[in-house]
């Protein structure tokens, strides 16, 4: 079940850095026990490939609230893509033990015009919502 999420909130959030973002996110979603993604109309989940140290990597964007996804897909035009929600559990159990075994990283909370994002494993990312949790 998403949060209420206000425009004022909305607005002070996505002039977080990366860090404050990461942060934001893990919190959120933790609270709110769910995580969304943007999606093709045949559930394929957007993946977008970033250069880091010289090499292609394959990333799967992942905010804590529809309305970052909506802006996101707005913002970069992505026509045929919509939200998708997941739960905490099945992302954590499922979503992040499979992607991370096809070496897919994850992009924290991007934003459409900022280059400024986070970029974790999964394993990291398990560890930061396991430490949350706990």
């Amino acid at each position: 079940m998403s949060y209420k999420l206000s425009k004022t909130e909305y607005n002070n959030t996505i002039k977080f850095n990366a860090d404050g973002r990461y942060e934001y996110f893990v919190k959120k979603a933790t609270k709110g026990l769910e995580i969304f993604i943007a999606v093709t109309s045949d559930n394929e989940p957007l993946l977008e490939q970033i250069e880091e140290d010289g090499n292609d990597i394959a990333v799967l964007p992942i905010w804590c609230h529809e309305d970052f996804v909506n802006n996101y897909i707005n913002k970069k035009n992505l026509e045929g893509y919509k939200v998708q929600p997941i739960t905490l559990a099945k992302f954590l159990e499922i979503w992040i033990p499979q992607l991370s075994q096809s070496n897919i990283e994850f992009a924290v909370f991007p934003l459409a015009f900022n280059t400024d994002t986070n970029i974790i494993c999964g394993e990291d990312l398990l560890e930061n919502f396991n430490e949350t949790i706990e």
